[in-house]
């Protein structure tokens, strides 16, 4: 699925003037909902580390970030999963995140953010059935954009048309809640199925701790 797409879904379901949201402000909503959306059902990828270590978490993913990715678990090159007393995570004083095991070449379960732009949709790839999920999210921000909107013009309007105003605030505020509203079903709906991952455990990008996996050194 092309941007565009995802652009055009969007626009259908907020149904806002580009005079009242700019095509800037939908396409930020966009970026908001997949960043908002990653928070909650993120990529799950593997990558190989090799060597005694520990090494720079930048080995596995060159943008990590201590808000967007987490190391998952760690196993060695046979595929046997370590115990998380076996490896560790943590940061320097200049801010780089590395990561220390018990053991050498490591395999690296870790998560990270999904990617939208012109070339690259991961969501498309690795969840479609999240799609319309997504933009249904993305069309409460640009609706909540368009809320915010008139009650500008409604404070600096005179009152016959500040009324006016108040009323298209209110519109657009109750939609705002009703397409965040599907998104939230959706997700709660998917969980319970069990389909797919669902991170309501998420805490740190280091992984430490785990609301329902336990207590990992740290």
């Amino acid at each position: 699925m092309s941007l565009a797409d995802h652009q055009a879904r969007v626009t259908a379901f907020a149904q806002v003037d580009t005079a009242v949201v700019s095509s800037d402000d939908r396409n930020r909503a966009i970026q908001n909902a997949v960043r908002t959306y990653s928070a909650v059902r993120p990529r799950r990828l593997t990558g190989a580390l090799v060597g005694a270590g520990p090494w720079l978490l930048t080995s596995l993913a060159a943008g990590w970030l201590a808000d967007s990715h987490r190391v998952v678990s760690v196993a060695v090159a046979g595929g046997a999963r370590l115990d998380v007393n076996d490896w560790c995570v943590y940061q320097e004083s200049n801010g780089a995140w590395w990561l220390s095991s018990l053991y050498g070449d490591p395999i690296v379960t870790y998560s990270a953010p999904h990617e939208l732009d012109e070339d690259t949709d991961t969501i498309a790839l690795e969840a479609p059935g999240d799609l319309e999920a997504v933009a249904h999210l993305a069309a409460s921000y640009v609706l909540a954009v368009a809320a915010n909107y008139y009650a500008r013009m409604s404070q600096s309007s005179l009152a016959a048309d500040a009324v006016n105003y108040q009323q298209l605030q209110s519109n657009y505020g109750s939609r705002a809640g009703a397409e965040r509203a599907e998104f939230d079903r959706h997700m709660r709906t998917r969980a319970r199925k069990g389909s797919s991952r669902v991170e309501w455990d998420r805490s740190s990008s280091t992984g430490h701790p785990f609301l329902f996996h336990g207590r990992r050194r740290f």
